[in-house]
């Protein structure tokens, strides 16, 4: 008597199908969460650095500000009592003769760390139209993620 049913060389082919669309499967939903994962990772990255920027921003707009003023006298030193002294270094800091003194109310001082520096200036009163160019070193670190933004810029004031 013959047997009804699939032929003796197929028989296990059902169940290599199924083997083979789980594997599948489960290759499509690992993929997803390593990609979601890793994009979730690295927009948080950005959005922490574009905070850093922003507030790099408001703080170079500040020092432009006082520039543009009609005394254009940059308060430098720990307290901000001292004019500042344009000067190239390499080292920073409050005891600076260069070091810009940003008020805490400028920034988030709680959660960022700032270091501004006056580098250069420089005249040229015979052009077509008289300028001066000052150039500055601003850095803003995040007390709390670590990450930071050094910007060097350069301002001229017609």
């Amino acid at each position: 008597m013959k047997k009804a049913g699939y032929p003796k060389r197929e028989e296990g082919m059902a169940l290599v199908t199924v083997l083979l669309l789980g594997l599948f499967g489960a290759a499509i939903v690992v993929g997803f969460f390593y990609i979601t994962k890793n994009l979730v990772t690295m927009s948080g990255i950005g959005s922490r650095y574009v905070t850093e920027l922003e507030e790099a921003n408001g703080i170079a707009n500040y020092i432009a500000g006082t520039v543009m003023s009609s005394t254009r006298d940059l308060g430098c030193g720990s307290d901000g009592a001292s004019i500042c002294i344009p000067q190239a270094t390499i080292n920073c800091n409050a005891t600076s003769s260069s070091h810009i003194y940003i008020p805490q109310d400028i920034y988030d001082s709680q959660k960022y760390q700032v270091n501004a520096c006056y580098l250069f200036s420089v005249e040229d009163p015979d052009a077509v139209v008289p300028y001066t160019m000052y150039g500055f070193w601003l850095r803003v670190l995040n007390s709390t993620t670590g990450e930071k933004v050094d910007i060097d810029f350069v301002y001229r004031v017609e």
